[in-house]
């Protein structure tokens, strides 16, 4: 029946998760938005709670008149009210910047082997670029073109010319290592981007992939479908380039 008890029975049932979420919030990367404005107005509303708390405590106690406490208790009502508001407008601007960015990575991906397509290429090369200078590293380009697909598609149809695609996608990425970056850029044609890593050893790895796809044919139903790549390499060091 205790007024004062209830209200430090209350502010801990309000404290205890939006801590929590204040938590979640702190950790969440990359920060966005969203995330900022839900973690100002949940900062805002734990305050007031724990004020909420430590007031009725005191209260309690003996230490703080009742008419002491009602002196700021709005306050802190109006803490909660507009922390807890403005959290709402924090997590509607979080699925906004989900939204965003479901719909920037849609833009930069192929839909048929889910690599990167060349706008997402471009984004990731400047990345290997801005990497490339800062560690005096070199990087090897290689440009992948499936053989003879169109006579593919002729024989077999389209839908065994996309299946021949996303084969190839598949033995591509678990030929290069972690750090490389593959992309489908056109119809049949691949590039890979292969960061801290010069001429030779491109080359290396170039013919190992070629050996691996020509030795692993798609087989289609009652079809085996032989398949070969020719591929081409360039090698970009940063010293004595240009923008």
């Amino acid at each position: 029946p205790d007024r004062a008890v209830q209200n430090v029975v209350f502010a801990l049932l309000q404290a205890l998760p939006t801590s929590l979420l204040l938590l979640v919030l702190a950790t969440r990367r990359p920060v966005r938005l969203g995330a900022t404005v839900a973690t100002f107005a949940a900062g805002i509303a734990l305050s007031g709670q724990v004020l909420e708390i430590a007031a009725n405590l005191a209260r309690i106690s003996g230490s703080l008149s009742d008419a002491g406490y009602y002196a700021f208790a709005p306050w802190l009502l109006v803490a909660n009210i507009l922390g807890t508001s403005v959290l709402n407008l924090g997590f509607l601007l979080m699925t906004i910047d989900r939204l965003s960015s479901a719909l920037a990575d849609l833009a930069s991906r192929d839909d048929l082997t889910d690599l990167p397509n060349r706008r997402g290429l471009r984004n990731r090369a400047r990345r290997v670029e801005r990497r490339g200078r800062e560690q005096g590293e070199c990087v090897s380009v290689m440009m992948l073109d499936v053989d003879s697909f169109k006579q593919i598609n002729d024989t077999f149809g389209h839908h065994a010319g996309d299946a021949c695609l996303v084969h190839i996608a598949g033995i591509l990425s678990n030929g290069l290592h972690r750090k490389d970056i593959l992309a489908r850029v056109s119809g049949d044609e691949f590039c890979a981007i292969l960061p801290a890593t010069d001429m030779r050893d491109a080359a290396q790895i170039a013919d190992m992939l070629v050996k691996q796809i020509s030795t692993t044919p798609f087989i289609a139903g009652k079809s085996r479908i032989p398949l070969s790549v020719s591929i081409g390499i360039a090698e970009w060091s940063p010293v004595g380039s240009e923008g």
